[in-house]
């Protein structure tokens, strides 16, 4: 009897507790808790079974290139796999294959996939000594010790999509681009498989990666083309670690701070020639937020930042900074000076109707800076996973 009361001490009635504040925002806390313990244990499962495909992909592709056990040996691959591990799926001979284009799609253009690489940095270290705590090694239990060739690392801002996604764009794009486009896209967005393949279908990238410019109407053909040519549609600002709530200054003081990644990612052979620029033209001043140089063009560019939504007034300012900077500093030499306006987002068809009525050369460009905080918090989640393992043991 006294052991079942002092059991009861701990079971409370709903009506105790149901409306008490400091109750009601605990088990809230729980649930969220719970929920974030879900999402981290399927993350590391996700990266493990990424990693290891790409690993197998590689195998695959070694196998398949040297026919060291004849052209049939897939096949058999596939009922050893299947034989060994009767509860697994992803072993048939369709997915053994996918996995070998998987490796090799990326593996055959690693610039590109260097290109993103680059954005996750200094995350990238961070997260490969994370990893490597929570996610088996498997380069020890490699089969191809066939010609002693390795796979290439794994790139891990792969895993942070599941297979299905990864399927998906395999059948789907066309170049190692626009698939890297869609993962990127998928990370951000936080795309379901339903989300991305309607994307794919509608012709999401051919619309995003067409540069908004009018250079065509405002340059000589040789300029207009070789300017239309390195102008990006959206610039991946993730390395800016940038905090939420940030403002033109703080983006403009990141990209100064990371002065060397930002002239990369605009393209080739630009310089900077100062930031905030001042001038002054009929008793009112104005600041152009960046001035840059490309050596390859002769001329300079002047460029807008807006952590805003594109409006057509922003135009007409760059209009001004552009004429200002003709007329102030250009030098007889320089080509024809371009403006870019950097927005958060742009509406394409009213940024097209807006170029089109100034005479100045000029494009409108989109960014995107929440892939690094993604990765970083993956990274968190995975440490918190690690941590919990660690106590455990």
């Amino acid at each position: 009897m006294d052991e079942e009361m002092a059991q009861n001490q701990f079971i409370t009635g709903k009506a105790a507790v149901s409306g008490n504040p400091k109750y009601l925002q605990w088990i809230d806390g729980v649930k969220n808790r719970y929920r974030q313990s879900q999402i981290k244990a399927h993350l590391q499962v996700n990266v493990a079974v990424l990693e290891f495909n790409w690993q197998l992909g590689h195998d695959i592709s070694e196998i398949l290139r040297t026919k060291v056990w004849g052209s049939g040996v897939l096949n058999q691959v596939s009922l050893d796999l299947k034989a060994s591990f009767p509860q697994a799926q992803g072993f048939s001979k369709d997915n053994l294959y996918r996995m070998s284009r998987f490796y090799r799609l990326y593996a055959e253009h690693k610039e590109i996939v260097a290109q993103v690489v680059q954005q996750l940095q200094p995350a990238e270290n961070m997260w490969n000594i994370k990893l490597a705590q929570v996610v088996p090694q498997i380069h020890d239990a490699s089969i191809l010790a066939i010609d002693g060739s390795p796979a290439l690392p794994f790139p891990y801002f792969l895993g942070m999509v599941p297979w299905g996604h990864h399927i998906e764009i395999l059948q789907s794009c066309k170049d190692v681009k626009e698939a890297v486009f869609y993962v990127e896209k998928t990370i951000q967005n936080n795309w379901s498989r339903a989300m991305l393949s309607h994307a794919i279908a509608s012709g999401f990238y051919k619309d995003a990666v067409k540069p908004l410019h009018n250079f065509a109407l405002t340059l000589p053909k040789l300029q207009g083309d070789l300017a239309a040519e390195m102008m990006k549609s959206e610039l991946n600002l993730g390395f800016l670690h940038l905090k939420e709530g940030y403002n033109e200054t703080d983006l403009e003081n990141a990209l100064v701070n990371n002065l060397r990644r930002f002239l990369l990612e605009m393209g080739s052979d630009f310089l900077l020639k100062g930031e905030q620029i001042e001038f002054s033209v009929g008793g009112e001043s104005g600041k152009i937020d960046l001035l840059l140089y490309n050596l390859e063009l002769m001329c300079y560019y002047a460029i807008e930042l807006k952590v805003k939504p594109f409006q057509s007034e922003f135009v007409g300012q760059l209009s001004l900074y552009v004429t200002a900077v003709d007329k102030l500093i250009k030098r007889p030499q320089d080509n024809p000076t371009i403006g870019i306006l950097i927005c958060q987002k742009l509406n394409r068809e009213k940024v097209e109707w807006t170029l089109e009525g100034f005479n100045k050369p000029m494009g409108a460009s989109t960014y995107t800076d929440n892939l690094m905080r993604m990765v970083e918090e993956h990274l968190d989640a995975l440490q918190v996973v690690t941590d919990g393992k660690n106590e455990a043991g």
